[in-house]
């Protein structure tokens, strides 16, 4: 009766310490993803920073309608999360 429960205890264990591994790994993957995410859109807000910073440094009559909305609506936008 003894060896049962023990077997028995040994199963329970190994299921549910196969169940932990497979979420700690799923976990794992979520994280690489944020964090390769988070590396992205900094990357694409650094370059977006530095346009931004040119264009600042530019008369309006030396850049065209497009960019100069794009510029304004950045220095807006940074003002206001000053």
């Amino acid at each position: 009766m003894a060896e049962m429960m023990a077997s028995a205890a040994t199963f329970v264990m190994r299921s549910v310490i196969g169940k932990l591994t497979a979420r700690l790994a799923e976990n794992y993957h979520l994280a690489k993803d944020v964090e390769r995410k988070i590396r992205f859109l900094k990357d694409e807000l650094s370059a977006m920073d530095a346009v931004l910073q040119k264009l600042a440094d530019k008369d309006d009559d030396q850049i065209d309608g497009p960019s100069k909305d794009w510029r304004n609506k950045g220095q807006l936008c940074a003002q206001s999360h000053a």
